[in-house]
């Protein structure tokens, strides 16, 4: 078994017991080379949104580093663990290469205006959809209410 790093907002030894015991079956069957965070927290309200007790096999800054990656994912991609969403992570800028490749030109300069009209027209609600089809990959760019409805209908099929 390994250690268990634990942090908690107020001392609440019951909690503290629960999150041990928990988490020390939890680190007996997890595999070699993977860790573990469990999460306790007490509902709230927004004046008082309650305290969080969590138990883990990693340091406190491992634990942190992990949830921000994670929260960033679940935050900035609608369909995180599609595969595709997983490879386009790591290969975006092949794909924006291969676009200026297609428009012929070797460069695009994107300006504040730019920025400003595709905010107008979007706001934070953009999003693009990735249609793989044999050989050919489609992107559109979509609303994201559009983008929520074609994660739904993936994660079904």
């Amino acid at each position: 078994m390994t250690d268990v790093a634990m942090n908690y907002e107020v001392d609440n030894p019951e909690i503290k017991a629960v999150l041990r015991s928990i988490a020390a079956k939890i680190g007996a069957v997890v595999p070699a080379g993977w860790g573990h965070l469990l999460m306790i927290f007490e509902y709230g309200t927004d004046a008082n949104p309650g305290a969080t007790f969590y138990a883990s096999s990693a340091e406190r800054m491992g634990v942190r580093d992990m949830l921000r990656k994670w929260l960033d994912r679940q935050e900035n991609e609608v369909n995180p663990d599609h595969p595709v969403t997983q490879e386009l992570r790591t290969e975006w800028h092949k794909l924006a290469a291969l676009l200026l490749f297609q428009s012929g030109e070797s460069e695009a300069r994107i300006t504040t205006s730019d920025m400003d009209a595709f905010n107008a027209a979007f706001g934070d609600q953009a999003g693009i959809a990735v249609e793989p089809s044999g050989d050919v990959l489609t992107l559109r760019l979509v609303t994201g209410d559009e983008a929520e409805r074609l994660a739904a209908r993936e994660r079904t099929q």
